[in-house]
């Protein structure tokens, strides 16, 4: 059956989680990727998205075994952060999507015009089932969220905030006091804004991928790990880490730097990291004073 080009079609669900956290899953690449498909044959290896009016977005929707694939794309023509978003498709079709609050949950309303090539029945089950998928995955990761605690450590350190930042991410040193948390742990990447990293242990094999959100030299860094991983890279574990935040704030006055660390943590490792992260924060003293 074909259909009219004015024809609208709704879809919509109710996620259980507050809005914000519905937009972020909804607006961010890195989760994007990881929920916008209908089937579990399809896929988004990439997505960009540039959130603002006049901002184009792109997702590759492919089928895992690499027969066919096409990029979903447009440009937003309307943004209301957490309320509204509007976007018109390549091909021209206008796209709504609202976000209402309700009772501590979110309802999410797409509607979007229809193309001719395909039935109603079978676009509306298409992107309903994405939308359907959307909600697994981001009560998933909300519910993974809310199972950790956020820890605070602190120490002066009698250095400079920039010898200090050096001693956190040169790779010798940072494998010295990271090594003292989870043994063997090593990263692979560069400290730069919008930058993927790991950090992973050469003894478990296991780690985490983490997105750099926020990044002012020698003073902040904030992560978001995104996906627990295998040192291949190639694999994936239980969710444990995924969508935790840790920060690294540094503050000097007249040559000495507090070091201010904040790391989401599951629960069944908070002990260990109440034990081993303060000894690992001294091992960052000592190195950043022993050359002062």
């Amino acid at each position: 059956m074909k259909t009219s080009s004015n024809s609208k079609i709704t879809v919509e669900t109710t996620v259980k989680i507050p809005i914000e956290k519905a937009w972020e899953y909804w607006t961010e690449p890195e989760h994007i990727t990881k929920w916008n498909n209908a089937s579990d044959d399809w896929h988004t290896p990439f997505s960009e998205n540039d959130l603002k009016v006049g901002g184009k977005f792109l997702s590759r929707m492919e089928a895992k075994d690499g027969s066919f694939g096409f990029d979903f794309s447009g440009i937003y023509d309307n943004v209301k952060l957490n309320e509204v978003i509007s976007y018109t498709l390549g091909d021209g079709r206008k796209v709504l999507v609202n976000f209402k609050v309700n009772e501590g949950e979110t309802n999410i309303i797409e509607i979007f015009e229809a193309e001719t090539t395909n039935s109603n029945e079978i676009q509306q089950s298409g992107w309903q089932a994405i939308l359907d998928n959307f909600k697994k995955y981001a009560e998933k990761i909300s519910n993974t969220r809310y199972k950790m605690k956020e820890l605070l450590f602190s120490i002066i350190i009698k250095a400079p905030k920039e010898k200090v930042w050096n001693t956190l991410w040169g790779d010798n040193t940072f494998r010295n006091w990271a090594s003292i948390i989870d043994e063997g742990t090593y990263m692979v990447g560069e400290i730069r804004e919008g930058n993927k990293v790991q950090f992973i242990s050469s003894v478990s094999g296991y780690g985490v991928t983490s997105k750099i959100v926020k990044h002012i030299p020698f003073e902040f860094v904030l992560f978001r790990h995104m996906t627990d991983t295998m040192e291949s890279g190639t694999q994936e574990r239980e969710n444990e880490w995924t969508a935790g935040k840790e920060s690294y704030f540094l503050a000097e006055t007249d040559g000495v730097t507090t070091l201010t660390v904040k790391i989401d943590v599951p629960r069944e490792p908070e002990e260990t990291f109440n034990t081993r992260f303060p000894r690992a924060l001294e091992r960052v003293k000592n190195l950043a004073e022993i050359t002062q």
